[in-house]
């Protein structure tokens, strides 16, 4: 059976990027760099990594060729918010407060890996695509940076919808980046 074909969604894209901080010993420096990528509504079978003969994404697969490549992800959830704040936090939407992406704010009391990370020396920052993720959330908690000022609208996919171009947040994840060196 030919897996059928299906548009590009980039509704939501998340960079999440953290580095060692200043200060941090040359042992702590030796860590690795992380960078976490989230992307809304897109499947594995359009990523050449995960699909052999699969083109379209020579850079997703040149990351997972040097990183870290899970075979198998579930979401906690089929709505964006509480999936993501898993993935922030490690815990079940139950457990950090966030059930769907219409309300809620996540517990100032919820720890997060940013800032565990924080703690640990790394300086964190996120880039995110999609008001679904807004501050306000409570996703924010943890972060040194957290670019969730999206300008005008780009794509209404929802009353209320604001969402910015993949490239917009690259751009900007790329910047916070460059502000690091």
């Amino acid at each position: 059976m030919t897996p059928r074909r299906v548009a590009w969604p980039a509704c939501v894209c998340l960079l999440l990027t953290l580095a060692p901080g200043p200060g941090v010993s040359t042992a702590r420096s030796r860590r690795p760099n992380i960078l976490l990528i989230t992307v809304e509504s897109l499947r594995s079978d359009r990523l050449g990594c995960y699909a052999p003969g699969v083109k379209a994404t020579p850079s997703i697969d040149a990351l997972a060729g040097r990183g870290v490549r899970f075979e198998r992800a579930y979401a906690a959830s089929p709505s964006t918010v509480p999936s993501v704040a898993t993935i922030l936090t490690g815990l079940y939407p139950v457990h950090h407060g966030l059930r769907h992406d219409l309300g809620g704010r996540m517990g100032d009391d919820v720890p997060t890996l940013a800032a565990t990370l924080a703690r640990k020396g790394y300086r964190t920052g996120a880039v995110v695509g999609s008001f679904h993720l807004d501050s306000d959330r409570g996703l924010d908690s943890g972060f040194g940076t957290y670019d969730d000022d999206i300008p005008g609208i780009s794509k209404t996919i929802a009353p209320l919808s604001k969402e910015r171009r993949a490239e917009e947040v690259v751009k900007q994840g790329l910047a916070l980046l460059d502000a690091q060196k």
